[in-house]
């Protein structure tokens, strides 16, 4: 797997989970290329409580396309890429723009969860010492929550409301080919 198809992957997954809580709609997209429009950005900058200005629902023409893409790279204060590269489906400058998303509404602190989530299993004395390890989150889990069991992603998802963005499989797959 690429590095650049499990970003994808992730992020759209990250794109679907913000869609469907806002239109309460399961309609969905498949890939961060289905951005070009411009219409998912400005809908998921509106979940994230931004004005949105008015914009084309249903454009046709590159045009309208283009002027939705630059309205949602205005919401975003984004200089560093073009309405053009989101219109033109540009995968790596709209990965970009989508990690700039999460950056800003979601990540609050990594290095602070990650050292929060280290110091943790380090203090239980767990063999398991990253958040990097499917086993190191799993021990975290059962440390707040010792009677459940099952797949640690699906547990969180239940039980925390974390979204379920990579699968156990996604992970021990990419450390393999790391290796």
């Amino acid at each position: 797997m690429s590095f650049w198809y499990s970003h994808a992957q992730v992020f759209t997954k990250w794109i679907n989970h913000y869609l469907c809580k806002e239109t309460g709609d399961i309609k969905t997209i498949d890939s961060v290329v289905d951005l070009s429009d411009g219409i998912h950005l400005l809908v998921l900058l509106k979940h994230f409580g931004n004005k949105i200005p008015r914009y084309n629902r249903a454009p046709r023409l590159r045009m309208q396309k283009l002027e939705n893409a630059q309205q949602a790279l205005r919401v975003m204060d984004c200089k560093l890429v073009s309405a053009e590269d989101i219109v033109d489906g540009n995968q790596k400058l709209m990965l970009g723009t989508v990690w700039q998303m999460i950056m800003k509404y979601e990540v609050v602190d990594k290095d602070t969860i990650f050292t929060w989530a280290d110091d943790l299993l380090r203090e239980r004395n767990s063999v398991y010492h990253s958040l990097k390890e499917v086993a190191g989150y799993a021990r975290i889990l059962d440390i707040y929550l010792p009677t459940l069991r099952g797949n640690p992603f699906e547990v969180a998802e239940t039980e925390f409301g974390v979204p379920q963005l990579v699968t156990e499989k996604e992970i021990t797959d990419s450390l393999v080919s790391a290796h």
